[in-house]
């Protein structure tokens, strides 16, 4: 059995890094929108995690679209099972802890460490440097205000900074304009709170997408292409819920062509330390008029909700009509 759990807020409980997390009322108004999010890649016999309450609404889903997961607020916490949390994080740990699931099914504290590390934003400097990318265009990892400035002004002061750990384009700021005193204390205190930050050179975007990919005991192996629209801020606005012929078309670009240089270089970066479903943010922007693909914007060591939007289509009807899976007013939306 497969204990599923939708935790959105997973990326701030890796920031704040305590078992006894307490989200914003944003995040927890996310966390129980959602809660049944999983019940589209649950097997039978599967448990997702929801309130008592929610158990009409997954009967009716589970009826119309032949889901074959159930619902509990709590299980036996004597039977074996394995858990697919939205993200891990000890918060997660603890939820799915309360949940019933036995401390012996659930990573160690040394897991959860070494996965916290890897989810780092430093991830992508990383994985760009593995693929070849330029040394110029490589995110730099400040761990000081003087390196912090020093990194932006290689970008003649305007540059992107992020926090090492944020979700869905939280975190992420534009140097370009900001008073530098402003920028400083902006700094200071992101460095403070999480101990360093990235300072990366701005792009000029034309579209957002992904390639999704599976780190499994064989490696790392791609899935599918996801699309989605984010805010001017970078904010994360939908994805698209589509043909995969769709979604590449809308991307603009087939960038499955980086698929497997980027399952090696991951397959080395992750190894033995990581097991599920993870993304890689890329981008195109122009370049002397010329249309290139950015291949690593951000990776995400978790589900994403590009792939729920690949897992949704497949249980869809062939000829449904394109959806948006989306994030509005604190809650989820899936529309025809």
């Amino acid at each position: 059995m497969k204990v599923h759990l939708f935790n959105p807020e997973n990326d701030l409980a890796l920031a704040a890094d305590t078992a006894h997390f307490t989200p914003p009322k944003a995040a927890r108004e996310l966390h129980a929108a959602g809660a049944l999010l999983p019940l589209w890649w649950a097997d039978e016999g599967d448990v997702v995690i929801a309130p008592d309450n929610m158990a009409a609404e997954a009967d009716r889903l589970c009826r119309r679209y032949g889901l074959r997961g159930s619902v509990a607020r709590r299980i036996d916490p004597a039977i074996p099972c394995s858990s697919l949390p939205w993200g891990w994080s000890t918060d997660a740990r603890r939820q799915l802890i309360d949940a019933g699931v036995g401390k012996e099914f659930l990573p160690t504290d040394s897991q959860l460490a070494r996965h916290r590390m890897l989810s780092h934003r430093r991830i992508s400097a990383k994985l760009l440097e593995l693929i070849g990318e330029k040394p110029e265009l490589l995110p730099t990892e400040a761990r000081t205000l003087q390196e912090a400035m020093d990194a932006i002004g290689r970008y003649d002061g305007d540059a992107y900074i992020k926090l090492p750990w944020s979700g869905s384009g939280r975190g992420v700021f534009r140097t370009k304009g900001m008073p530098e005193g402003k920028l400083k204390d902006y700094i200071t205190g992101f460095i403070r709170r999480q101990g360093s930050l990235m300072v990366e050179k701005t792009r000029e975007k034309e579209k957002d997408f992904a390639l999704l990919f599976e780190a499994t005991e064989t490696g790392v192996g791609f899935r599918g292409v996801s699309s989605f629209i984010t805010d001017p801020r970078g904010a994360y606005g939908g994805n698209l819920v589509a043909p995969q012929a769709d979604i590449i078309r809308e991307a603009g670009v087939d960038p499955r062509f980086m698929a497997p240089t980027l399952e090696r270089a991951l397959s080395r970066i992750i190894g033995a330390d990581y097991r599920g479903w993870l993304g890689v943010d890329m981008m195109t922007e122009r370049v002397g008029g010329r249309l290139e693909i950015v291949p690593c914007v951000e990776v995400n060591l978790r589900m994403t909700m590009g792939v729920a939007a690949l897992l949704i289509r497949e249980k869809l009807p062939d000829g449904a009509p394109k959806a948006l899976l989306s994030l509005k007013n604190g809650g989820l939306e899936f529309q025809q």
